[in-house]
């Protein structure tokens, strides 16, 4: 199992946008979201390598989403 913490900044004016976006991805669960930075706080929860590398990329590409940032990373 692995589990990354990573730090998602939305494009400006698009937060929601972005939450939900994030939400109905499989494996990612946001635990704190600050609207006045339009900033949010994630884990992303995948079986290896991988897959987590492939979810962090889908958050990327979200054209609601302006910069990902990895925090923290733990593995089994």
């Amino acid at each position: 199992m692995q589990l990354s913490g990573v730090l998602l900044v939305a494009q400006p004016g698009r937060l929601t946008e972005a939450m939900n976006a994030v939400r109905q991805i499989p494996g990612v669960d946001l635990h704190d979201v600050d609207a006045e930075s339009e900033r949010a706080i994630a884990v992303i929860e995948a079986d290896d390598t991988h897959a987590l590398v492939d979810t962090f990329k889908t958050i990327e590409s979200l054209e609601s989403v302006l910069k990902v940032s990895p925090v923290n990373h733990y593995f089994e």
